[in-house]
């Protein structure tokens, strides 16, 4: 729990930043990590909030192709 716990602070603090520089409404996480769903988002969303303060916190959505949007926009990409 202490090493989920410290992982999801460490994702935070860059969407924290990125959010309040660039004004990011959305942030889509992907990768095998996000598959975890609920379990990583709920509390990242959470700890995003938090570190944002006043500040409107992004929505926080799993990417829909997972692990594979890589291989899918180089795809679109080659498609071109």
């Amino acid at each position: 729990v202490e090493a989920w716990d410290e992982c999801v602070r460490a994702l935070a603090e860059p969407i924290a930043w990125a959010t309040a520089v660039a004004g990011c409404s959305t942030v889509v996480v992907g990768g095998g990590l996000a598959e975890a769903g609920a379990l990583l988002l709920d509390p990242l969303a959470r700890e995003v909030a938090h570190r944002l303060g006043a500040l409107r916190a992004p929505a926080i959505v799993q990417a829909h192709h997972g692990d594979r949007a890589a291989v899918v926009g180089a795809t679109l990409l080659a498609l071109r």
